[in-house]
């Protein structure tokens, strides 16, 4: 449930900020998807390290480092589907593409962060 609630925290900060920079702000939709997800990598590691692990270890570098990596590869996953979808015209708007997308990476980001990231913390426990 922590994975749930930690991913909807997530993609409640980047639909908005998506959706705030192409209408708000006039960016391209693929422009936007890039500030979107940088500030949504942060957000989302401090939200899985406690809703979904439940890690009582202070925050570090190295663990953020391996967060990092693991959302980064799932992002950029994320993001070429995303592309995809609007560059071959499968769908029409960015929103649409942005959760099919996002579903597509779900699995990957789940298995990187339960059997990598967290999985070396001492206290961890699992939710």
């Amino acid at each position: 449930m922590g994975f749930v609630v930690s991913g909807g925290i997530g993609t409640v900060t980047d639909g908005s900020i998506l959706l705030t920079l192409e209408y708000g702000l006039n960016f391209s939709p693929f422009m936007a998807r890039l500030f979107s997800i940088t500030v949504t990598m942060g957000v989302t590691w401090m939200a899985h390290r406690t809703l979904t692990f439940g890690v009582k270890t202070p925050p570090s570098l190295k663990e953020f480092l391996a967060f990092a990596s693991v959302a980064s590869t799932a992002t950029v996953l994320n993001y070429l589907f995303f592309s995809a979808l609007l560059w071959f015209g499968w769908v029409t708007l960015s929103i649409q593409a942005f959760f099919i997308a996002a579903l597509g990476a779900m699995v990957f980001s789940y298995c990187g962060m339960r059997f990598g990231v967290f999985r070396k913390s001492h206290n961890l426990k699992a939710r």
